[in-house]
């Protein structure tokens, strides 16, 4: 055998060789090899059989001395072949070889692909388990809650989950309502959701991410009108971008109808349903400035009945009120008709009206008159009228009436001083025999001598400090202790004695008196607290009252602190009361001022509550700790009229506010029976104890500290 068979010989078995070792690690990758390519793979294996049965049949072809020709370029045959055999085995080694590598890599990197895919679908499905029982708790704060919830998506405006109570509201099912938009739910165009044409109040709380309250009345499931306050709440993603809205609503449906029901018991009179005093008053305010801009005169009838208290006294209560309720009937009548709801008219004028403003007197009012002749015409209708034959309890009654006639502007331009003129003129009117009327005139006006001579004399007892201070126990309705003291100031007259504060504190504030007085007051109470509680006392509440000047004076906060200090008396046992009219005269100012004062440390009380027009919503947002109701309405507390109803209607708007009441002028054990059956948590009055000097007080202090 020639060197070149020798050399094809070698190659062709190093070739086969390089196949035989190529077996071993293609077999072993086979396994690693993926499902979708083993067939693959294993068409390879074969091939790589084949080659090597190739290899083994052409070296025995070459052992044979099979005979090849050399090729043209005078290279053995056999050394080609050869060499072509020992390259493609080479080849293939090489490829099993690293394919084996890649493959085991790869092999291993879906292994460990694996194992972190089930470590992630195990934190998956624990994160699921964490999110549902999240969702679970949530669901179940949300159910336990009494008000109805919803989520509302900010960007369609639909709903996305609610809570037992919406459904309940609604009179729905979850199906019914997930995927509709508020207004669909509530029908109605006033509520919180409305159609994707009209602007919604979520766009305001995306933009400023903030919480918001509003009041909105809506048709619940049943078909029926609710009030409700509705909050909103955004919730925001991890961005901080508002996603979703948190819907509370609480039916205030109640609450509105117990401040309605306020609001209309102290506008109009129980018995007969006319506007009563207060009322009139609002009106009578706004027919003044309307006729002062059209240069209109306009006139007011003071009516009050002759012999009333006869009727009282021998038929009886009953068979009064019968009568009051006739006669109101009679006057109404005599003028044009009207519609008495407050508030109603969209112009400025106020129509015709009879009000009743207390007993026996009624008040008149007539626009639009063209002379005092056509208040004269309509005065002596209702003379007629009154005096018509009345029928009560089987038995035919007469009475007459007293009328008073003032004009605008000749008689007055504003209403105190023409309901002043025309209550002159009614007395006149009895003067003269009764069953008459009278106009007023400056003749008649004698009080206004007194009141000048008056204004000199409180000039001077301002100066020279001719007050003195009284003091009236505050008592707890269940428990009987005391709670407190209310300073009351009196004039100390050398001529004419100790003179009450309702006849010297209206002019003090017409002269601006007052706010001296007020600072003797403020001044004197608290050192005398202070000295109490030094000499032993109880620290009860001090409570004294602020004048309209004085609330509106910008430092006041500033006063009653330097008073504070210099008396010693500790603010935590200072109440200061304020009035109804003084609030509603600027509630945002009053607010400030109210805050202020309280930052200090005192307590505030608002005073003859029930005679203003203070809204629930007005009382909410000031800081205040209690409300006094006015004497006028503890008075007839007892009677079967409206009294009791605004009295119960105030304590239970007072409590739902946090507010403690304080009944004023209980005078006796009916009206505090009243007062303890509906609620009332303090009272004070002439059944405890009438306003006496600092030393009674102190003594009727430590008798109950002993008792």
């Amino acid at each position: 055998m020639d060197l070149a068979k020798a050399v094809a010989v070698t190659l062709v078995l190093i070739g086969a060789a390089f196949i035989f070792a190529s077996f071993s690690p293609a077999r072993a990758s086979r396994p690693l090899v993926p499902n979708e390519l083993r067939r693959k793979w294993r068409v390879i294996l074969y091939l790589m059989y084949f080659f090597f049965a190739g290899y083994l049949f052409f070296d025995t072809v070459l052992l044979l001395n099979f005979h090849l020709p050399f090729t043209e370029f005078h290279v053995p045959l056999e050394l080609v072949t050869g060499g072509v055999f020992l390259g493609g085995a080479v080849f293939v080694f090489i490829v099993i070889n690293l394919s084996g590598v890649t493959i085991g890599k790869m092999r291993e990197a879906e292994q460990e692909l694996q194992t972190l895919n089930t470590t992630l679908e195990q934190r998956v499905e624990e994160r699921a388990g964490e999110l549902k029982q999240s969702y679970e708790f949530i669901k179940t704060v949300m159910n336990s809650m009494q008000d109805p919830i919803s989520v509302i998506n900010v960007k369609t405006l639909r709903i996305v989950d609610v809570n037992t109570a919406f459904l309940s509201q609604f009179a729905c099912t979850e199906r019914d309502v997930i995927g509709k938009t508020c207004h669909e739910v509530t029908h109605n165009q006033n509520s919180p959701c409305r159609p994707p044409n009209d602007l919604c109040p979520l766009t305001e709380m995306v933009s400023s991410k903030g919480h918001s309250v509003a009041e909105h009345l809506h048709v619940d499931g049943r078909g029926e009108k609710r009030y409700v306050e509705v909050t909103t709440s955004p919730i925001l993603d991890a961005q901080g971008n508002v996603t979703q809205a948190l819907h509370i609503v609480r039916d205030i449906t109640d609450r509105k109808k117990a401040a309605e029901q306020i609001q209309f018991l102290a506008y109009y009179d129980g018995l007969t349903g006319l506007p009563n005093r207060r009322f009139y008053k609002e009106l009578l305010v706004r027919a003044i400035q309307y006729a002062d801009r059209q240069k209109k005169i306009l006139a007011v009838l003071f009516i009050d009945l002759d012999g009333f208290k006869r009727v009282n006294d021998t038929l009886g209560h009953d068979a009064g009120d019968q009568l009051l309720k006739e006669v109101a009937n009679r006057l109404e009548q005599c003028v044009r008709k009207s519609d008495y709801v407050a508030r109603q008219w969209e112009d400025s004028t106020v129509p015709d009206m009879v009000s009743r403003i207390g007993g026996d007197e009624f008040i008149v009012l007539l626009n639009d008159v063209a002379q005092g002749r056509d208040a004269a015409r309509v005065a002596q209708r209702m003379l007629k009228s009154v005096a018509a034959p009345c029928t009560l309890n089987g038995q035919e009654v007469r009475i007459s009436a007293s009328i008073g006639i003032a004009l605008f502007p000749a008689d007055g331009k504003d209403a105190e001083m023409l309901l002043k003129g025309s209550d002159i003129a009614m007395y006149h009117a009895k003067e003269q025999g009764k069953d008459n009327y009278k106009f007023y005139s400056s003749s008649l006006n004698k009080s206004a001598l007194e009141r000048l001579a008056m204004e000199g004399e409180l000039r001077q007892a301002v100066e020279h400090e001719e007050f003195v201070l009284h003091y009236q126990p505050r008592i707890a309705i269940r428990g009987g202790g005391v709670t407190g003291v209310e300073a009351l100031v009196r004039w100390n007259h050398p001529g004419r004695g100790l003179i009450a504060p309702g006849a010297f504190i209206p002019l003090a504030e017409e002269t601006g008196l007052i706010s001296q007085i007020g600072q003797w007051v403020l001044s004197t109470a608290c050192a005398q607290h202070r000295e109490w509680t030094t000499a032993g006392l109880p620290a009860v509440p001090l409570a004294v009252n602020v004048s309209r000047r004085q609330f509106e004076r910008q430092k006041l906060n500033e006063v009653v602190a330097k008073v504070l200090r210099e008396s010693g008396c500790d603010p935590r046992y200072l109440e200061l009361e304020i009035t109804e009219s003084m609030i509603m005269q600027d509630p945002v100012k009053a607010g400030e001022m109210l805050s202020k004062l309280r930052a200090i440390g005192i307590r505030i009380a608002v005073d003859d509550f029930g005679t203003g027009y203070s809204s629930l919503d007005t009382l909410k947002k000031l800081p205040l700790d209690y409300l006094k109701i006015d004497r006028s309405f503890v008075a007839h507390i007892t009677a079967a009229d409206g009294d009791r109803a605004i009295a119960s209607a105030i304590i239970a708007m007072a409590h739902s506010l946090k507010l403690k009441v304080i009944a004023e002028g209980v005078e006796t054990e009916e009206q505090l029976a009243v007062l303890r059956e509906l609620g009332c948590d303090e009272a004070q009055g002439y059944l405890f104890s009438k306003p006496v000097p600092a030393e009674e007080c102190e003594r009727f202090l430590r008798e109950r500290m002993k008792a």
